[in-house]
């Protein structure tokens, strides 16, 4: 039983966990000590608004578009179940991983 817990914790920390700290540590840093991404930074605060229409477009596209994407693409190839649950869980990763981007642009 104590097996059981371990592996599973071991699996939601490299899973979950990992990701999101290395989104945290990682993304101060390059916003911080890179010269280009300075200079796109100054161009984004030019065009914020029309960025925040684009992403709030992306937003929508990837959750309410991505799983006619996926059925429309495995229609193509050979895919088995799992593999199609997979990739419409994905949009979760891809909208979580683009807020905590944001978030931590604008944190900054």
């Amino acid at each position: 039983m104590l097996k059981k817990y371990i592996r599973s914790t071991i699996i939601v920390t490299f899973k979950y966990l990992m990701p999101v700290l290395l989104l945290l540590l990682l993304a101060p840093v390059l916003l911080q000590f890179s010269q280009e991404m300075n200079q796109a930074q100054k161009f984004l605060s030019t065009h914020q608004s029309g960025f925040h229409i684009l992403h709030g477009l992306i937003y929508i596209f990837i959750y309410y578009l991505w799983p006619r994407l996926i059925h429309a693409r495995s229609k193509e190839c050979e895919l088995t179940p799992e593999q199609i649950q997979i990739a419409l869980n994905a949009k979760w990763y891809l909208l979580a991983a683009m807020a905590v981007f944001e978030l931590l642009t604008w944190w900054r």
